[in-house]
């Protein structure tokens, strides 16, 4: 009975430090969804080829989780997505995992009309690095992600930079 009761004080006692989901990271969710397109015609190389990407985002059941995929314009899936909000520790979090065995992982932090994210990622061989995306809402339906990594010094370096337009499709 002491086990049972203890188990029962354990299980309240964690839902009440439990946080909340904030308002910008509910209305984030609520943003993202769909599909977004942007073209990548000034990153063209021998080694990338890629006209233009794809990313679509999806709620889960429960209306909290955001579910996402980054595709060439052949629809081949080159990044996919999880983004959920941690109650425990009160934080955002975008995990993202390429096809090449890289895997991400990053706070969300909400500035006003700009979301940043700090990721650490890891290869297969377990070398890893840093990286920050900042996503700057520009308007409904129009947002510019500026991508930065950092030299020896821990400078940040700004790299690509993309502007997304969500597609609008009309139901018949």
């Amino acid at each position: 009975m002491k086990s049972f009761v203890l188990t029962i004080a354990m299980m309240i006692g964690s839902s009440l430090f439990a946080q909340k989901i904030p308002n910008w990271y509910q209305e984030l969710i609520d943003q993202k969804e769909g599909e977004w397109v942007t073209d990548n015609s000034k990153y063209l190389s021998d080694s990338e080829t890629t006209a233009h990407y794809t990313l679509k985002w999806w709620k889960s059941s429960n209306e909290k989780d955001l579910h996402g995929v980054l595709m060439d314009e052949n629809e081949k899936v080159i990044w996919s997505y999880y983004q959920y909000f941690d109650k425990k520790n009160g934080v955002a979090v975008l995990n993202q995992l390429g096809l090449d065995g890289i895997h991400g992982r990053g706070v969300i932090e909400s500035r006003g009309d700009t979301i940043m994210v700090n990721q650490e990622f890891k290869n297969s061989q377990n070398a890893s690095w840093k990286e920050v995306h900042h996503t700057i809402r520009l308007e409904d339906g129009l947002e510019k992600t500026i991508s930065y990594s950092y030299d020896k010094n821990f400078n940040l370096i700004k790299g690509r930079v993309y502007e997304w337009e969500k597609q609008v499709y009309i139901k018949l």
